[in-house]
């Protein structure tokens, strides 16, 4: 059975599994044709920016069954400038579901953990990337309602 749950504290033991699918995550954009790879110890870089963040003004949701983590969600609060009103807006940075976890549903749940957070925060908009030549992901995205 698939669970979802937030990581809160930066010394959880699931963030070494996040970190190793994280680089499992750079795999698969790298097939994609993403321009800009993750250079060595990329990873490791990433989870202490996390860290900082935590509780604050990101939200790391992941999904698991049993033991081991099969996905998870990174969303951050931005603002936009000044000039634009300064409001909030909910910004998916990073998003993985392991490609032998698909189609169950799993992305669907960690999405929409991540909603119901950007919701409670009252963004006004929700902002993704997603590589052009991932049809899976442009496809998963489309589903849930956005539009490129």
């Amino acid at each position: 059975m698939i669970s979802i749950s937030i990581i809160t504290e930066s010394d959880d033991p699931r963030l070494v599994q996040i970190e190793k699918l994280f680089l499992e995550f750079y795999q698969y954009m790298k097939e994609k044709g993403i321009s800009t790879g993750l250079p060595k110890g990329g990873e490791k870089v990433w989870m202490a920016s996390i860290n900082k963040t935590l509780k604050r003004f990101t939200r790391l949701v992941v999904a698991s069954e049993g033991d081991t983590i099969i996905g998870f969600g990174h969303g951050m609060i931005r603002y936009a400038p000044d000039y634009l009103g300064g409001q909030k807006i909910g910004f998916v940075a990073h998003f993985f579901v392991s490609p032998k976890a698909r189609t169950n549903g799993t992305g669907r749940k960690i999405a929409e953990e991540l909603d119901a957070w950007f919701k409670e925060l009252n963004v006004r908009s929700i902002e993704l990337q997603v590589i052009e030549n991932n049809e899976t992901g442009m496809n998963f995205w489309k589903a849930l309602g956005f539009k490129n």
